[in-house]
């Protein structure tokens, strides 16, 4: 198990007094992170979890590599644009697109030497997808809240004071 508890430090960046375990487990090829959540303050504490696991897929494979996902649009955070989303391209130069309606599903990273599925709890509703080309690796990162959710406040959950909240992410390859 993995604690952190907000100290000085943390409280000049986020001025909340929290407890947050990580218990990680290691099955088969499956490693499940379990994350528990707890506000120590006297206010209510907005908060949200993002994981980027890299995964090894060579940059020749990665034409034949595909993402299983729901999402029909995308924030290309390369470009900039919302687009429609009829496929993922992992060929480009940077992929870094951040699935808008990939919602609570799971997903799928499927290469010529395997598939690996990503499973979340319920709170992981907001999916990425970032590689470059020339690097052997894909990411699929199941995320909680878009990015930069603490300055937009968008998508934060938020823990009454006292509660604690238990979220978990299971990779199986």
């Amino acid at each position: 198990m993995l604690t952190l508890v907000a100290d000085d430090a943390t409280r000049a960046q986020f001025p909340w007094d929290f407890v947050v375990e990580h218990t990680f487990t290691l099955r088969g090829t499956s490693l499940r992170l379990d994350q528990r959540v707890t506000n120590r303050s006297a206010s209510a504490m907005p908060f949200g979890f993002g994981f980027h696991p890299y995964f090894f897929v060579p940059d020749a494979a990665k034409r034949d590599t595909t993402i299983a996902t729901r999402a029909t649009r995308a924030f290309d955070n390369v470009t900039k644009q919302t687009i429609a989303l009829p496929a993922i391209d992992l060929t480009q130069p940077e992929v870094d697109l951040h699935l808008i309606d990939h919602g609570r599903a799971a997903s799928e990273l499927v290469t010529p030497a395997g598939t690996v599925q990503l499973r979340g709890s319920a709170e992981y509703t907001h999916w990425v997808v970032w590689t470059l080309a020339g690097r052997d690796f894909v990411c699929l990162e199941p995320w909680t809240c878009p990015g930069n959710a603490l300055n937009t406040g968008d998508g934060l959950l938020v823990l009454a004071p006292g509660e604690a909240r238990a979220l978990s992410l299971e990779i199986i390859a």
